[in-house]
């Protein structure tokens, strides 16, 4: 299940999808995966309730397109001219 948290001018701040946490700000995207329970090895994995997620850039906007951090990659958005961005 996916929950959103918006702000009273309805600007999206933060997506939550099962241990992944997304949050907005500005534009700049953060992703973060919460420290789950699980099993290994027919032993059960005791997580540290003080243990943090870490939150890693992943888009910086720009004002040609975006950059992802994670493949390091430039994207354009081509636009026409009225401002639609064009594939």
């Amino acid at each position: 299940m996916t929950n959103y948290v918006y702000r009273a001018d309805e600007t999206k701040v933060k997506k939550l999808f099962g241990d992944i946490e997304t949050n907005y700000l500005d534009g700049f995207k953060y992703k973060s995966t919460k420290p789950s329970e699980g099993s290994s090895g027919g032993g059960f994995v005791i997580i540290d309730p003080n243990e943090v997620a870490v939150m890693k850039l992943r888009i910086i906007p720009t004002s040609e397109g975006y950059f992802d951090v994670l493949t390091n990659q430039y994207i354009y958005n081509y636009t026409d001219h009225l401002g639609n961005v064009r594939l």
